[in-house]
């Protein structure tokens, strides 16, 4: 799925400077993949790391319209979202756009204390910015505002043009695959070693759980049911004393997938429960043959989910000793069990409660 953005103008209030972008080529090579992070942050938490130097750091907070073709996202310095620094927003439409422009302006009578000067824009797309007060503190950030603002506003705007192309697919003779039990690996598969499979990578960042799915032979109907999803249902089963982190995602089937040794130990030097006493589930769905993320999403869960997924591992430790145990149990499970049969498990339970 691609995007097809152009022209795309860069408006800031407080110099009323306009930049015209003709696509997506201006965000520089080398900060692509910080960029496509901060997104997908956004699109998760709605916590993004923006900057962390020597002078100081930067998060924001977003929200994404993702409906409407929108998202604003309030800069603050990190640990002190009193201290704001900079509204940045940005629309897909006309309609929109004038809208958050109002809004811009009103944050701008709010901090400085006087009128925006009149501002035309007669984009379609564009991106808009106002800096605070608090950004004559921080001339560290200043430097670097404009670029970030820019870059991580295409991306996001790419990403809202490809959920409403995605919107737009016509659902097509394609099925979702069956549910399945997935295999859990180290890594991805390098291309061209081995045999292209389905299966689940378990990691941990600032975010919280991030589950990394990849599906070969995706298709853009499974990957319209996983950006659409409105209900993610999840949860733990033990076959064997392995715990499985089972998972249905809108029109997706179920699929569970061993909770490796390697998330045990990330789980451990995670701490606490996450940010506000809740922890975060970021999934990311990947096509298994390019390895390219299509799609994320994220589920926050309480503190109390989270110290439970914690007392269930320490069981499953205690029945299982060794790694060889442990890939021994896998292959009894893989033998000798089903999704049906882990989903019959987790509607037993739902059951008696």
């Amino acid at each position: 799925m691609k995007s097809d953005l152009r022209n795309i103008a860069h408006i800031t209030v407080n110099s009323r400077n306009k930049t015209i972008y003709p696509d997506n080529s201006v965000i520089p090579g080398e900060m692509k993949p910080y960029i496509e992070k901060m997104v997908e942050q956004a699109m998760t938490s709605g916590v993004v790391s923006v900057m962390d130097t020597e002078d100081g750091s930067v998060e924001a907070q977003c929200v994404i319209d993702w409906e409407n073709g929108v998202y604003m996202a309030r800069l603050y310095i990190k640990g002190f979202p009193e201290m704001i620094l900079a509204e940045t927003a940005g629309a897909l439409t006309m309609t929109a756009g004038k809208k958050i422009l109002n809004k811009m302006k009103v944050f701008f009578k709010a901090s400085w204390g006087i009128n925006a000067r009149p501002i035309k824009c007669s984009h379609e797309v564009f991106i808009c910015d106002v800096l605070f007060p608090s950004v004559m503190f921080t001339p560290w950030f200043t430097q670097r505002s404009g670029n970030f603002t820019k870059c991580f506003g295409i991306r996001m705007l790419e990403m809202l043009s490809w959920y409403k192309a995605i919107k737009e697919t016509e659902i097509s003779s394609e099925t979702v695959r069956d549910g399945m039990i997935l295999c859990c690996e180290e890594e991805p598969n390098r291309v061209g070693l081995m045999e292209s499979k389905d299966y689940a990578i378990f990691d941990t960042d600032c975010d919280g759980i991030m589950m990394k799915i990849f599906f070969d032979n995706l298709t853009q109907t499974e990957v319209k049911a996983f950006a659409t999803a409105k209900l993610i249902g999840t949860s733990v089963v033990n076959l064997d004393a392995v715990s499985l982190l089972a998972v249905k995602i809108g029109n997706l089937n179920w699929f569970a997938v061993p909770i490796s040794p390697r998330l045990t130990e990330c789980l451990k030097k995670f701490g606490g429960s996450g940010i506000d006493n809740n922890i975060r589930l970021k999934l990311v769905l990947s096509d298994a043959r390019t390895g390219k993320t299509e799609w994320a999403l994220g589920v926050t869960y309480t503190g109390e989910w989270y110290e439970n997924l914690i007392s269930t591992l320490k069981k499953q430790e205690g029945k299982i000793t060794d790694r060889n145990e442990y890939d021994m149990a896998l292959e009894r499970i893989y033998s000798n069990y089903s999704i049906q049969h882990v989903v019959e498990m987790i509607e037993s339970e739902e059951s008696e409660k």
